[in-house]
């Protein structure tokens, strides 16, 4: 309302053209072998961050691991991360730059998504197609869609955290601002509620997005 603009929850709306679409699915739909298909949002940000993990949003590679194993045999399982970050085994992997195009036009081709915080949530969320996102420092109720299904990391202890003065935690994940012992690393998130989320996910997009 800083401008007197009422926001009635209008969304961006993302189109991808005919051939774009005809140039994606040529170069990846035989990969699939006739299955559906899961694509992993691991790691995210800017793509010159060298950091192999960031607390903040990156998503923890056991929680990637646990999931990739539950749908391995059921799905075509496709991870996209940066080239410093871990690769989940027996997944095909996309770790270099792709073009806006590719990246987004990639969206429309999937079956169950999940991702972080990070530009594909947006997307997907363009495109109006439900998706899974995990959190950690980030916020979704400041960040987010209500559109998906955003799974919030286990709550956070108190600290006192001078160089966070925007949010509750910096997005470069500073060090010095983790907040969890080392007991809790195994219990970040709940795997149970996540696969429950993406077995009910579906590539229908829904009323009133693009």
């Amino acid at each position: 309302m800083a401008y007197g603009l009422e926001y009635k929850g209008e969304q961006p709306m993302l189109k991808i053209n005919a051939e774009q679409k005809k140039a994606i699915r040529n170069f990846y739909e035989p990969k699939f072998e006739g299955k559906p298909f899961l694509l992993l949002h691991t790691n995210g940000g800017l793509f010159t961050n060298e950091r192999a993990y960031s607390w903040a949003r990156d998503m923890p590679f056991d929680v990637a691991t646990k999931v990739a194993n539950h749908f391995k045999k059921s799905h075509f399982i496709m991870q996209l991360t940066r080239p410093a970050s871990p690769k989940i085994p027996d997944v095909f992997v996309r770790n270099e730059q792709l073009s806006n195009t590719e990246l987004v036009g990639l969206v429309e081709l999937t079956d169950k998504r999940l991702f972080i915080d990070s530009s594909l949530q947006h997307a997907t969320a363009a495109f109006g197609l439900p998706s899974t996102v995990l959190w950690n420092a980030t916020s979704s109720v400041i960040f987010g869609h209500d559109l998906h299904d955003n799974i919030q990391a286990k709550e956070k202890p108190k600290k006192s955290l001078p160089g966070s003065y925007l949010f509750d935690y910096q997005f470069d994940a500073n060090e010095n601002e983790f907040p969890y012992e080392d007991e809790d690393l195994g219990e970040l998130y709940n795997i149970d509620q996540i696969i429950d989320s993406l077995e009910k996910q579906t590539n229908t997009p829904s009323k009133g997005f693009g």
